[in-house]
């Protein structure tokens, strides 16, 4: 189970960020406005994400903006413990978890009295998605594919806010200012390894699902994956995945005939092996 093989580890890599830095049992808003020394260079942030595509991609864009290397919790349980555990300055919250579903995460972090800024963070971008999460205890939305154009200048305004000071000048944040709806954003040799291999068991899993027909479980694991491709294919420029993606995700909402269904799947399983045979 996801908790129990990671959560060791996350406590061990915890700890040893903590002991090399004093300042983060300051309170936050002392941290955040810099009344200790601390500067976006030793910001605490959590990132709760379970996919191994996305939990690099965006681990790498949160070091790249100057940011220190995130936190990390693969699930809901895990996240909590984290997060009690070392009080970061901000948490980003995937919504779509293995355990417990992000809002759900986001509710029993403000009923223990965490109090830092939460961004939630989702594939979902429909107003009543936004409105949920908002309505939990979130402080802000972030939709996938996340925009990294503006991503670093978000979480300044986040941790802005729950400082009660200005955010960071633009000409200080590092972020590259390409748009993401023009060009892909650079992709390295380990991220898309990592995204090879989980596309080759994703392929698996979809072909599995199919040859049981449309039982209700094996259905579910055929939607997970559409709503991770249409939060992430879009890094990667893979706009015919994203868009075939998109469509079984909105079939799925809309209770689609399961012919609907079975055949957008098969067209999403024929774009990944087009992929894979691309990058063979």
């Amino acid at each position: 189970m996801d908790h129990d093989i990671r959560q060791p580890a996350i406590a061990r890599a915890t700890r040893s960020i903590a002991a090399a830095r004093p300042e983060r049992h300051i309170p936050r808003a002392l941290r955040i406005m810099g009344q200790t020394g601390t500067t976006r260079d030793a910001a605490v942030i959590l990132l709760v994400e379970d996919n191994p595509v996305n939990r690099l991609l965006l681990g790498k864009k949160i070091e790249q903006a100057g940011f220190p290397p995130p936190l990390w919790a693969g699930n809901g349980q895990t996240a909590i413990a984290v997060a009690l555990e070392n009080d970061p300055d901000l948490i980003l919250m995937d919504i779509q978890l293995p355990d417990l579903n992000g809002n759900e995460v986001i509710r029993r972090l403000r009923a223990q009295n965490y109090s830092g800024p939460i961004v939630a963070i989702s594939a979902d971008g429909a107003p009543e998605d936004r409105d949920k999460s908002l309505a939990a205890g979130a402080n802000g939305f972030i939709t996938k594919p996340i925009d990294f154009a503006v991503f670093a200048s978000r979480i300044d305004e986040f941790l802005a806010a729950a400082a009660g000071r200005k955010s960071e000048p633009k000409g200080k944040r590092k972020m590259a200012a390409a748009s993401r709806s023009k060009t892909a954003p650079a992709i390295s040799a380990a991220a898309m390894s990592v995204w090879i291999a989980d596309a080759n068991e994703k392929l698996q899993i979809l072909a599995d699902a199919l040859g049981h027909g449309d039982d209700e479980e094996p259905m579910a694991r055929i939607r997970a994956i559409a709503h991770e491709y249409k939060g992430n294919a879009g890094y990667f420029g893979l706009s015919e995945l994203e868009g075939i993606a998109r469509e079984l995700d909105a079939a799925f909402r809309d209770d689609g005939s399961p012919e609907r269904l079975r055949q957008l799947t098969g067209r999403l399983a024929a774009a990944i092996e087009r992929v894979l045979h691309e990058n063979a």
